[in-house]
């Protein structure tokens, strides 16, 4: 079976090896020109793989899920195996890396807490756009926290309910004061509380965001059919793009293991 590591954490089999274990049934062979990380190593299913071909640019990864993902909106979306989908194309504040340490991701170092444990500030980084082209600043970050507290229906409303307000407090500066102190914060947001959502997007669309999810992440939507596929091509405008070596990411929901074996096996 043909891997693809791609620079940017690894892709699905080395820092979300939990996740793609668990919501990854298999992944289908890729196309000619997919390359590799070099050097790359991973541990699956107790065996060692290794690939020491170098990167090359180009190729359609073809990930077969084992269900069908819920709402593409991080404020809704429930499913673990949405969570595959979602790392592809939205980014976190924060991020768990490959020893299981909460890391920065789109914030720039881990947050900073009071004594009294209800205030809460960090920084997000300079320079990152969405995938709609639109910039990623301290607001952006204010409106994404204030959506999965307060819209209807979030499915990450119980994760926020400590958060009291959230305020930019300089471009790119935030603070969060919380109702008590709540130990779990920064690892909430290393999941998809902390995704950022472009508020250009969320208004442009509303509640239709979840056909047309713009987040910072190194591919984009492209299109949706039930059942059928989810596609997502490289994003231009990711600020690591030169490191992603992939032209799209098709994800293709196959529930029966037989099935997605005979099509592992096929091609």
């Amino acid at each position: 079976m043909s891997r693809t590591l791609v620079p940017w954490r690894r892709y699905l089999l080395v820092r979300r090896t939990a996740v793609a274990c668990t919501a990854v049934a298999l992944v289908l062979s890729t196309t000619a020109g997919c390359g590799s990380l070099q050097s790359s190593a991973t541990e699956v299913g107790g065996e060692r793989m290794t690939d020491d071909r170098p990167v090359r640019d180009g190729g359609t990864l073809t990930v077969a899920l084992n269900a069908d993902p819920d709402k593409l909106d991080p404020s809704l979306a429930q499913t673990l195996v949405g969570r595959t989908v979602f790392a592809g194309m939205c980014e976190k504040l924060y991020d768990v890396d490959e020893a299981g340490k909460v890391v920065p991701q789109l914030a720039t170092a881990l947050p900073k807490t009071s004594a009294d444990g209800r205030t809460v500030t960090f920084s997000v980084r300079k320079g990152l756009k969405f995938s709609d082209g639109t910039s990623l600043d301290a607001a952006a970050v204010v409106t994404s926290l204030l959506r999965h507290r307060d819209l209807p229906g979030s499915a990450r409303a119980t994760e926020l309910t400590p958060l009291k307000s959230a305020e930019a407090t300089g471009a790119y500066a935030v603070k969060l004061t919380l109702k008590q102190a709540y130990v779990p914060l920064t690892a909430v947001l290393a999941d998809r509380s902390g995704m950022v959502m472009s508020p250009a997007a969320l208004k442009k669309y509303g509640k239709n965001f979840t056909n047309h999810p713009s987040c910072v992440g190194p591919f984009k939507f492209v299109e949706r059919v039930g059942g059928d596929r989810i596609v997502l091509a490289k994003d231009p405008n990711y600020y690591d793009a030169r490191d992603v070596h992939l032209d799209k990411v098709i994800y293709k929901p196959i529930p029966d293991g037989s099935v997605r074996l005979a099509n592992l096996r096929s091609g």
